[in-house]
């Protein structure tokens, strides 16, 4: 068993280097009610659309948790017990503030009070975003942060935006901004190791990672020809204390940097002799590996440096100089070619 292993700095102090702080995600907020949807109020004929899905919800202000099915609209004989959370079909028909539904195998009517729409589509932000009152109102209800996975009950679009909803509140959010993700995918904040993936799967899709505060950032590859496995640890520490953003300039670039030597052992057949004399040739000094980690990141679009609104200056990686010959070296490794 042989393992490998090259490591990156953290961040490399330029003047009072300081990345900005994690941003916190908006606190959630309860609904302070929950009503039918007006796209509900279909005709009694065949529903113009295919019938909706739709949740049974404790009722506020009562303490029953199933709702009863029953043969008239608040009336009749029950048929069918529904208990909360559990998904009923709307046929469209709806009479006195209750709905026709199917489940079961059994159609009857229930309290429309006590029914939401099912979920039927679910955007993840790229990028911070904001929540706005409705599809063309200026109104900012709310700061999305960016990898939140956001769920919908309507899937509408109008004027470039999406209606979702976020911690109990429905709004609309510029499409440009989001994802379509799979249903199954968890509503919520990712984890900062499932950020750090989505940040390079581009080209270090699959490889897994560990991150946390105090780890430190390397990569590492263990195994024997043929069967190398690789992987990925980040530390998640912010030199200001706290935790540094997943997304923040500096912590992606220290990603891309990690990704770079996942890259630079492919191209080389993980052979770390061969790697280093080379990339110290290519970069034109020792620890060449390293400097040229750094413009591989560069190459994939990080920024190696800046300075925070506050007026903190930040910086990741070697600080090396990274040339035009240096820029074309590095795209040739990350398509997989040796220099």
């Amino acid at each position: 068993m042989r393992r490998l292993l090259l490591s990156a700095a953290a961040a490399l102090l330029v003047g009072a280097l300081v990345p900005l702080p994690a941003t916190a995600a908006p606190a959630a907020s309860s609904p302070a009610a929950l009503s039918l949807p007006s796209a509900l109020s279909l005709p009694s004929a065949v529903p113009a659309r295919p019938p909706a899905v739709h949740r049974v919800v404790r009722p506020f202000g009562l303490r029953a948790t199933t709702v009863a099915v029953t043969t008239r609209p608040g009336a009749g004989t029950a048929v069918v017990p529904l208990a909360a959370g559990r998904g009923a079909v709307s046929t469209g028909r709806v009479s006195g503030g209750h709905v026709q539904v199917y489940s079961v195998g059994k159609t009857g009517w229930a309290p429309a009070a006590a029914l939401r729409r099912g979920v039927v589509a679910k955007y993840q932000t790229n990028v911070a975003a904001y929540l706005y009152a409705t599809a063309h109102s200026p109104t900012r209800v709310a700061l999305l942060p960016a990898d939140y996975t956001h769920a919908t009950r309507t899937n509408r679009a109008l004027n470039g935006r999406i209606h979702v909803e976020y911690g109990g509140t429905s709004g609309w959010i510029g499409a440009a901004k989001v994802s379509r993700v799979s249903l199954g995918t968890a509503v919520g904040k990712l984890a900062w190791r499932q950020s750090a993936a989505k940040n390079v799967a581009r080209w270090c899709r699959g490889v897994p990672i560990t991150a946390g505060r105090g780890l430190g950032n390397f990569a590492s590859m263990s195994g024997s020809p043929g069967r190398w496995k690789e992987h990925i640890t980040l530390d998640t520490g912010s030199l200001r204390g706290g935790t540094l953003d997943p997304n923040h300039p500096q912590a992606v670039a220290i990603q891309y940097h990690e990704c770079a030597h996942i890259l630079q052992y492919r191209a080389y057949d993980y052979r770390p002799g061969t790697l280093a004399s080379s990339m110290d040739r290519v970069y034109g000094r020792s620890n060449g590996t390293e400097f040229m980690a750094d413009c591989m990141a560069a190459a994939m679009g990080a920024k190696l440096s800046g300075t925070s609104s506050d007026g903190w200056t930040w910086g990741a990686g070697y600080g090396g100089k990274c040339t035009s010959a240096h820029l074309a070296a590095a795209k040739k490794v990350i398509a997989g070619r040796a220099v």
